[in-house]
């Protein structure tokens, strides 16, 4: 087993070892009595393999030349090379190496894959003949070898993209230093690279396309490649910049950015770049810089600083946007001519584009006056690959106006018009718009997170990193609001944030913490911290950054939301945000989306609990804001709003003294629960309506509703909530209670599918 371990069964690496033991003494003939022998502790403790070599290296120089001759050039074209490869190298070379390897095949050197393919028997003989060449002949053989390859594809009229990739790693193993002399080689070099690498790119290899670019970029004349290679050089560089930031590679996206600023000729040959430095610092989350780098972009397009949504002028220009486009039928907009000025109206949408995703955190007012141009860009010019996003964007902002109807034909639109015009790539970033912050206000939220879900798959497909992250992160919050399995969203919140930790991306990592720790909270109780997850952010660190001195807006808001939903379902009030949720999303005029409309909803149940606790008149204002809220989001979507209006209804009539009113609306929410499938606003409901009931004295009723709140608290996974309610009643009821009569109320209720009376 020792001798197997240290030539992998190969049997000629198993002679040269055999020959090597007998060699140094390690096995010998013993002659009393008469036999081998061998000392197993040396044999086990012996380096062998720099001696292997050695000897495979003699054995290899006594072989005839053309033999030789083909196992150097093997062992310069790898470990495992198709048999056309050395077919094309025959021509060049003048023998037969196919039959050669044929040879080589029969004496161990190397073994047979399949009809098209044949590689070294092992990687020790692959070394040997490696190293029979001297270093300079091996990065010349490297060079020609590829050179020929190149040649081939390139002339040869087919596609071969694996060839074409064979041939360009032969050129860069050989190095600029073979073509020190050739200045027009080291020219083709450096764009070959660059075709190479935009290939890499659009099969979504982002490392091996920057590999390539570095790569060309090192064929480039050192000193005065932006003099006499200027293209080609701004080109490399450009797209290297761009590729690191796809990789997240801040380090690369600097060092490579400040050569293409401090050497372009002019302000449009840094547009590119600058733009890469937008997404890098995005990225970094540093918002502000990012920002300063986008505004420099605006006024070197000729674009102007966009407008905070109470802007005078900005109202009006919406609504021109708005007529033109209720005008405009499905058809004209899916079928409108490509723009005559494409480079310059995507990079401006594209940037555009990441300007919002900058407000969204830092300054949200002027995320309505960035989508109105990004349209008014589409509807001017005409139609381009970013025109989807454009639409999505703007349908944004017509749904935060509450023109749903628009807003979610647009959405729509957005979407279809992704295969229409071949946009594929921005599939991604399009389901993360559309889904979270459109489609809500029509399709039920369990679909949304499926959505996100095939946006997140697309994302990875393309080598969009951050459409990818934030559709698996929307992914997460939906499926988690839905009432979906919390021991689900715990598993799969925890490990999206240690891979983004792994990944050593900022962004979505604190949303990713905010979710975890309020499933583990639901499931094992506030207290609960589970090992192996030191470096999640714990909830009292999220409160921290949360706090009044957080300049990012959206987690301010994001755990104001989980704040409240966790201060009613453990019934702890003590540490609810002072400043009021829905007041801050309409004052900063943030886009809705699920989180913010259910964090909303808990602000109104919270409210109404403080309000009849305390008789304050400004929680019963946020109750009845809340309320107002719900009630008219309801009649846009019944399927994601109904049951949450009809429960905080429920608990105005409550706080008001309408008792027979009260018990409509209770009994209501807990059947629209239950048919739109929110299993954990039913168990809410049926908590709610509990208390209610035992308050005014129909306790058989109310321990039925207790029982039917603890079954759903359960289904749903929140068993540290089960566990409190169980306690209520305990405490209500005494060990002793028994349930006289089955009340039959609850069984009514959830079988009157579709019949929620209103008043």
């Amino acid at each position: 087993s020792i001798v197997h371990q240290k030539t992998r069964g190969n049997p000629l690496f198993l002679r040269q070892l055999l020959d090597l033991l007998q060699h140094q003494g390690y096995i010998y003939l013993n002659l009393s009595p008469r036999r081998w022998a061998w000392d197993i502790d040396k044999i086990t403790n012996l380096e062998i393999s720099d001696d292997v070599v050695a000897l495979l290296i003699k054995e290899m120089q006594r072989l005839h030349a053309d033999l030789q001759l083909c196992l150097k050039v093997a062992s310069c074209m790898g470990f495992c090379v198709k048999y056309s490869t050395f077919d094309i190298l025959s021509q060049d070379l003048g023998v037969n190496l196919r039959e050669l390897l044929h040879q080589a095949a029969q004496k161990g050197y190397m073994v047979q894959v399949d009809e098209t393919k044949i590689r070294f028997a092992h990687d020790k003989i692959q070394q040997a003949a490696y190293e029979i060449l001297p270093s300079q002949q091996r990065l010349e053989n490297h060079m020609r070898f590829g050179l020929v390859l190149t040649s081939h594809v390139l002339n040869g009229g087919v596609e071969n993209d694996e060839l074409f990739f064979v041939a360009v790693h032969q050129i860069n193993r050989g190095g600029p230093g073979v073509l020190a002399s050739n200045s027009n080689q080291k020219d083709m070099v450096a764009a070959l690279n660059l075709r190479a690498g935009k290939r890499s790119m659009e099969l979504s290899d982002f490392s091996t396309a920057l590999s390539l670019f570095e790569h060309g970029i090192t064929f480039l004349e050192e000193g005065t490649c932006w003099t006499t290679q200027y293209t080609v050089s701004l080109e490399l560089f450009d797209a290297a910049v761009e590729t690191a930031c796809a990789l997240n590679d801040a380090v690369a996206v600097r060092r490579l950015s400040e050569q293409v600023l401090n050497n372009a000729k002019c302000n449009d040959d840094t547009l590119n770049c600058l733009y890469a430095v937008v997404k890098s610092l995005r990225l970094a989350f540093k918002l502000q810089d990012s920002k300063r780098v986008a505004f420099t972009m605006l006024e070197q397009l000729g674009e102007r600083i966009p407008r905070p949504v109470d802007d005078i002028t900005l109202a009006a220009n919406i609504q021109e946007v708005k007529l033109l486009l209720q005008n405009m039928s499905d058809e004209s907009i899916l079928n409108m001519k490509e723009t005559q000025t494409k480079k310059r109206d995507v990079l401006a949408l594209n940037l555009y584009h990441d300007l919002n995703f900058l407000f969204q955190f830092i300054d949200p007012k002027r995320i309505a006056d960035t989508s109105l141009r990004m349209a008014q860009i589409t509807l001017s010019n005409g139609s381009c690959c970013m025109s989807p996003l454009a639409y999505a964007q703007f349908a944004i902002v017509l749904v935060t106006m509450g023109d749903t109807g628009l807003g979610y034909r647009l959405g729509t639109l957005a979407l279809r018009l992704l295969d229409k015009i071949n946009a594929q790539r921005y599939t991604s970033a399009v389901i993360a718009l559309v889904g979270t912050l459109v489609s809500w206000v029509a399709e039920p939220l369990q679909s949304i997170a499926d959505s996100h879900l095939l946006g997140y798959k697309y994302g990875q497909r393309n080598g969009d990193v951050v459409s990818s992250s934030l559709n698996y992160q929307f992914y997460l919050q939906v499926s988690y609001l839905s009432g979906q399995s919390l021991h689900t969203a715990r598993i799969k919140s925890r490990e999206f944030a240690q891979e983004l930790l792994q990944r050593k991306q900022i962004f979505g990592f604190n949303g990713a913490c905010s979710i975890y720790q309020q499933s583990v909270a639901f499931i094992e109780g506030m207290d609960f911290v589970e090992e192996g997850t030191e470096k999640l952010i714990s909830w009292e660190s999220l409160k921290s950054r949360a706090g009044p001195n957080c300049a990012n807006l959206d987690f301010r808001l994001v755990f104001a939301c989980q704040l409240y939903m966790r201060s009613f379902l453990f019934q702890q009030y003590n540490q609810i945000p002072q400043d009021g949720l829905l007041d801050r999303i309409t004052a900063k005029s943030v886009p809705l989306r699920p989180l913010f409309y259910c964090g909303v909803f808990y602000e109104g149940l919270v409210s109404f609990r403080l309000a009849r606790q305390t008789d304050g008149k400004e929680y019963r204002r946020k109750g009845e804001a809340a309320l107002v809220f719900m009630r008219n989001w309801a009649k846009c979507s019944k399927w994601n709003f109904e049951n949450k209006y009809l429960l905080l209804e429920a608990e105005m009539m409550n706080f008001s003294g309408y008792h027979d009113q009260a018990c409509q609306f209770y009994e209501d929410a807990i059947r629209s629960s239950n048919e739109h499938k929110f299993v954990h606003e039913e168990a809410m409901g049926s908590e709610l309506a509990a208390s209610f009931f035992f308050e005014i004295g129909l306790h058989q009723k109310s321990y039925s509703f207790f029982l039917h709140s603890v079954d759903c608290y359960k289904k749903w996974g929140a068993l540290a909530i089960a566990k409190r309610v169980e306690n209520d009643i305990l405490c209500k009821f005494g060990s002793g209670f028994v349930q006289e009569s089955m009340d039959d109320s609850l069984a009514s209720i959830l079988a009157q599918k579709g019949s929620s009376k209103r008043r």
